[in-house]
């Protein structure tokens, strides 16, 4: 039956003790559904709507008292740890640059990192408080802004950084600010595989692959790797750089000879040319910063950090999977993604086998925009752990005009 005044007088009073205003469509919807239940059921035994009615409610208990209970329930869950971990992350990379570098403005950029810091924070606690579910209800656009403000910056900032002309000596790389937009391209993939998801899995899984070429596409050429990914002496340099020691094999052999100098703890044992190039090269503090740390410090300090990222990843993982929504699970995982992705590049360039460009170890390694964006995405998927719990998979809103998507 259709809720009556009563029902709504009742509910209005409920929700009103209840402090988290997001969570009251729930709690109104479950009380109406109830109520309307009990009071059917009142009806089939004989009584008349008025006093099925109030036999309900009446059933149902104090209104306030109800509410003050939702309000102790329902309530938004914070994820601390995961924010201190986030915290522990930040401190590690401001600390290396203060205490593995001498020159902290030319090696550990110490003055952009904190910059970095502030704005990624800031960030960070916009996405964080922010309702993530618009990113289901308005994938296109999402999608739209995030293609066509890459496309601009590339044509506005080609080849800069925090308006520098920088370029990733070892590798010829070049990383640019569209690069690190780069970075929310998984995130969306998953809002635009939310939107089609009544579609076929074939058509869905054809979507995806479409995608992911073209996200691989994009790195390569964001990097200037397009050209050399499909040169033979470069693949064969990454398993056997000893086979060309002067060209393509020649970083790969540099950083596995300072490894294999490296000790568990303490400053490892390597050449005085290898010392100068730690000293000398702006990579050192960026792109090989855990083969600094390793040789500087010993592996021990590089495990550590490893561990502690690890363990964001896994309570990450853990969280995602108890997601009641189709659309936070994705969220989330495209983050852990992008996330774990990104990790796992960087620890395979430092041990030696440059496959692609390492972008960061998100929080510690790179600061300016890779800090700024791992930090909002970031505060995007603790928004989900935080709020997830009350959010409901809806339909996307119509898309009137797709330009980019």
């Amino acid at each position: 039956m259709p809720s009556s005044d009563a029902f709504r007088e009742y509910i209005e009073t409920v929700c009103r003790q209840v402090r988290w205003k997001r969570v009251h469509p729930s709690i109104a919807a479950e009380l109406e559904t109830h109520m309307c239940d009990q009071c059917d059921a009142f009806q089939a035994e004989g009584d008349d709507a008025q006093t099925a009615e109030e036999k309900a409610i009446c059933e149902m208990g104090d209104a306030v008292v109800i509410g003050q209970a939702f309000d102790t329930t329902h309530r938004p869950k914070p994820q601390w740890t995961m924010l201190s971990i986030v915290a522990v992350l930040l401190l590690m990379g401001i600390g290396l640059r203060l205490f593995l570098f001498t020159d902290a403005e030319v090696h550990g950029n110490l003055r952009t990192m904190l910059l970095s810091c502030g704005i990624g924070i800031a960030v960070m606690c916009a996405t964080y408080f922010a309702d993530f579910s618009l990113l289901g209800k308005h994938p296109y656009v999402f999608a739209n802004i995030v293609v066509y403000t890459t496309l601009l910056t590339s044509l506005l900032f080609p080849g800069l950084v925090n308006g520098r002309h920088v370029s990733v000596a070892p590798v010829g790389a070049g990383i640019t600010i569209s690069s690190n937009l780069l970075l929310l391209y998984p995130l969306v993939v998953a809002v635009l595989v939310y939107a089609n998801r009544k579609r076929s899995r074939k058509e869905i899984l054809i979507f995806c692959i479409i995608l992911a070429v073209l996200a691989v596409i994009g790195v390569l050429c964001a990097a200037n790797y397009i050209v050399s990914t499909f040169h033979v002496s470069r693949w064969q340099s990454i398993f056997h750089p000893e086979l060309d020691p002067t060209g393509h094999g020649y970083f790969p052999l540099m950083i596995r000879e300072m490894l294999a100098g490296a000790k568990w703890f303490g400053h490892g044992a390597v050449s005085d040319v290898h010392h100068t190039y730690l000293a000398q090269s702006p990579v050192a503090a960026t792109d090989i910063l855990l083969v600094t740390l390793a040789v500087r410090v010993g592996w021990g300090a590089v495990a550590a950090i490893l561990v502690v990222f690890a363990t964001l990843l896994g309570m990450g993982f853990r969280l995602c999977c108890k997601q009641r929504s189709v659309l936070g699970k994705m969220v989330s995982f495209a983050v852990l993604f992008t996330l774990a992705a990104q990790m796992l590049l960087y620890v395979v360039y430092n041990l030696g086998f440059p496959f692609l460009p390492p972008m960061t170890l998100p929080l510690v390694s790179r600061s300016g925009t890779a800090m700024v964006m791992n930090m909002g995405l970031i505060g995007i998927m603790l928004s989900v752990f935080r709020t997830g719990d009350v959010v409901s998979d809806v339909q996307p809103a119509p898309k009137k005009q797709a330009v980019a998507i």
